[in-house]
């Protein structure tokens, strides 16, 4: 069964979200996902331990977040952590977790 990512979006039931994260500037979304991604980190980890990509993205993003660096740099920590995701497709919970690390 296809899920519609439109229905999803727009279902009612997650409208006091979407209005709460819309009340938040970016920097304070990226240090909640960066709570989220830690503990996305763990499932990378247990099928890569010496891939230290994604580990590396998310010490960026929180570094932007806290004005430490500019986004070109933490962009890079992004895109190499998606290069992992691409490096890890044989395993789909490696894959999956370093995406969502790549978009926090």
């Amino acid at each position: 069964m296809k899920t519609n990512l439109v229905a999803i979006y727009h279902h009612p039931g997650l409208q006091p979200l979407h209005e709460a994260i819309g009340k938040q500037d970016h920097r304070t979304l990226v240090l909640w996902a960066l709570d989220t991604g830690l503990e996305v980190l763990k499932i990378f980890t247990r099928f890569f331990p010496d891939d230290l990509r994604p580990a590396a993205a998310l010490a960026l993003a929180d570094a932007w977040a806290r004005g430490e660096i500019k986004m070109p740099v933490a962009k890079r920590g992004a895109k190499e952590t998606h290069q992992a995701a691409k490096d890890s497709l044989k395993i789909p919970a490696a894959t999956a977790s370093a995406h969502a690390m790549g978009q926090a």
